[in-house]
């Protein structure tokens, strides 16, 4: 049998702050409770992006060349037979 674990919830609620304090005589008096704020911005108040501009931010990371394969050092080697075995 699993035994209780005090830093697990054991009730959720979840809603705006009213809908929330609905349920206050739900909660054991003397009962530690956490509340967090889930805040999010409307539509229209975020800026739209075009699928070429959400595609274009997959895999960038900073201070790096757009495309390692334009550095020549990077293609060493590229193309070539390997004259070595190797499945030793």
């Amino acid at each position: 049998m699993a035994q209780f674990d005090p830093l697990q919830p054991t009730k959720t609620f979840r809603g705006t702050l009213e809908e929330v304090l609905q349920h206050r005589n739900e909660i054991p008096s003397g009962a530690t409770v956490e509340l967090r704020v889930y805040t999010s911005t409307s539509p229209s108040q975020t800026p739209k992006k075009t699928l070429a501009e959400r595609i274009l931010e997959i895999g960038v990371v900073a201070g790096l060349p757009p495309d390692l394969s334009t550095n020549p050092a990077h293609l060493e080697g590229f193309g070539e037979l390997s004259t070595e075995n190797t499945n030793k």
